[in-house]
């Protein structure tokens, strides 16, 4: 599988492409710059483009067959979640990609109210009630597409080696998220490239309470 990753972080940009590439797909990875010593293999490659315009996502998404959104607001914009995340399904509609998993967070759509007193009632409504917002957004846009898609939401994002043991819940009656490390969530994200298991849901990724 053709794989294109799209992530706001060099450190998941890196870890997403380890995996995949593993996994034995090919990678793109969309770097903003790349320079002259953009790496490239027979199965990796690095292309130049912003997620903040869709027609510079073209060299990028032209030939693909899915694509691993992972972005994080940034601090002068409210909408940068929603109006990248329309570039890249727009960009993907235009070049026939079908398969998108897309990275939002616990809190967001129905999981408000899932992700422990801490998140939910101080940092949410607090001091990012204008970013959950803009996740809400984002995931409402891709939920109403004809997309192949998935929309993971981590809990709180840990460091550590991957386990392999957690939980994907999509039923959050009576459940409340822990963590997740970064690594198996990495794992879990490149899982759905293949896996229709949750095709065209919105589970949360977490360890057992």
């Amino acid at each position: 599988m053709k794989v294109l990753i799209i992530a706001s972080a060099r450190r998941e940009r890196r870890l997403l492409r380890e995996e995949a590439l593993a996994a034995g797909h090919q990678v793109t990875v969309l770097e903003r710059k790349v320079g002259w010593f953009g790496r490239r293999t027979k199965r990796f490659r690095k292309v130049e483009g912003d997620v903040r315009n869709a027609a510079l996502l073209t060299p990028a998404m032209t030939g693909q067959d899915a694509v691993i959104c992972w972005l994080k607001p940034r601090r002068k914009t409210t909408t940068f979640l929603w109006e990248s995340t329309a570039n890249v399904v727009r960009a993907m509609q235009k070049h026939r990609v079908r398969r998108l998993i897309c990275v939002s967070v616990c809190g967001a759509g129905d999981s408000r109210g899932h992700c422990g007193f801490w998140r939910d009632r101080i940092v949410q409504p607090l001091f990012l009630r204008k970013v959950y917002e803009d996740r809400d957004r984002q995931e409402e846009l891709v939920s109403g597409t004809d997309l192949d898609w998935v929309i993971v939401r981590p809990a709180k994002i840990t460091g550590g080696k991957a386990t392999g043991q957690y939980l994907m819940i999509t039923d959050l009656k009576n459940f409340k998220a822990s963590k997740i490390s970064r690594a198996d969530l990495v794992e879990f994200l490149s899982q759905q490239l293949t896996n229709d298991f949750y095709l065209r849901q919105a589970p949360v990724i977490t360890y057992g309470q």
